[in-house]
């Protein structure tokens, strides 16, 4: 190998296993079980106009590297098309057909620790790649719940 002399290379391994790209700590792709651990409602304005919105909060059965579970939000803008987004989600993560009308007897508590799949990829965010919840499917009888 000749040297440059303006920038001399030493190579000091070589290796037929690596990763193209290090993986970020974030929540692996794919179907997670989860489990539902906050459900918050925020009020406030932006821009001037006054706005309403639903989080729910998942914590994951996949740990990150200090073997905490990651936990990922979900967010409904009510005042939009949250409504609809978060019934199609709803349905989905029940297997039930809830209505909008069902909604005003709907008590939004009642989802804290209830058990989901939730399928989880990737987005390219402001900060680099994130996990992102992408949809959802009922718990089926082999799928363990969340733990704490």
């Amino acid at each position: 190998m000749k040297k440059n002399k303006n920038c001399q290379v030493v190579i000091t391994r070589k290796t037929n296993q690596f990763n193209i790209l290090t993986r970020p700590d974030i929540a692996p792709r794919g179907l997670q079980n989860a489990e539902i651990v906050e459900v918050c409602n925020l009020i406030g304005k932006k821009a001037d106009k006054e706005f309403s919105q639903m989080d729910l909060v998942f914590r994951l059965n996949a740990k990150n590297r200090d073997g905490q579970n990651h936990v990922l939000t979900r967010s409904y803008n009510l005042s939009g098309r949250g409504v609809s987004l978060f019934l199609e989600d709803y349905n989905a993560m029940t297997g039930k057909e809830m209505t909008k009308t069902d909604l005003y007897d709907f008590d939004a508590q009642s989802l804290v620790k209830m058990p989901v799949q939730a399928e989880i990829d990737y987005i390219e965010g402001p900060k680099g790649i994130i996990s992102k919840i992408k949809s959802f499917q009922p718990v089926n009888e082999t799928s363990q719940p969340a733990v704490a």
